[in-house]
């Protein structure tokens, strides 16, 4: 079609539809979903989880939108202190926090599951292919 493809997958889901994107490393696959979760968050207050098992990728992402002026992303992960996790999920639970970057693991802790429990969520991301297992 002669559009880049981040742009085309940036505004199918910027209309709401589900897609499945297949990008290869290191092109820039965040913006795909940065984009889309900031202007939901922006006109709805929606959250949009991010699951990767990439830990120092998650952290990495958080730190880069806090340097671009992005305070909106927190992630909570094994490597957290629990005072760290609290305030993550505390942010995720007052409505502070656009994205939510996650292991998958960390998708089994209640105090995780009631906290998604008390948002809508606008976009569900699976950041790695291999974060869907049987």
């Amino acid at each position: 079609m002669g559009r880049p493809l981040q742009e085309r997958i940036v505004d199918e889901a910027m209309r709401g539809a589900s897609i499945l994107g297949i990008l290869p490393t290191g092109t820039g696959k965040s913006v795909c979903y940065r984009i889309p979760a900031l202007s939901r968050f922006d006109k709805t207050g929606a959250l949009t989880v991010v699951i990767s098992p990439l830990v120092a990728l998650m952290a990495d992402q958080v730190q880069g939108m806090a340097r671009a002026g992005i305070a909106s992303a927190v992630t909570v992960n094994g490597m957290l202190s629990m005072p760290e996790r609290q305030d993550a999920l505390d942010k995720v639970r007052m409505g502070d926090a656009a994205m939510l970057l996650i292991s998958p693991e960390q998708l089994r802790s209640n105090s995780v599951r009631s906290t998604l429990k008390q948002r809508e969520i606008g976009l569900w991301v699976l950041d790695e292919a291999h974060c869907v297992s049987k």
